[in-house]
């Protein structure tokens, strides 16, 4: 139960606009009533997220960047973590939410 004392501290949940989105807002409104749901316009978000990923794990080095590109090929690894840093990125750069 004190896992889901902390819940009440959540304010805003973004979201992005895709397939599930519907059921998934259905969800958070009823766990989270308090919060405010956002959903962001999640159009090339994947492509983002890869760029991020490439950005951080190889950098400038373009050895690196091409070990990078040539790893994905063989064994993709999901971006769906780095996704979601993008909408939550997109959310706060909208006037009036935070950056």
């Amino acid at each position: 139960m004190g896992q889901l004392a902390g819940l009440q501290a959540v304010r805003t949940v973004v979201l992005g606009d895709g397939t599930n989105r519907m059921n998934i807002e259905a969800e958070c409104a009823r766990l989270l009533p308090q919060a405010q749901i956002v959903v962001i316009d999640e159009k090339g978000s994947t492509v983002d997220a890869w760029k991020l990923k490439r950005s951080e794990e190889a950098g400038r080095d373009p050895f690196r960047g091409f070990w990078f590109t040539l790893v994905q090929l063989f064994a993709p690894v999901p971006v769906d973590d780095y996704a979601a840093r993008i909408l939550a990125q997109r959310y706060l750069a909208q006037p009036g939410n935070g950056v």
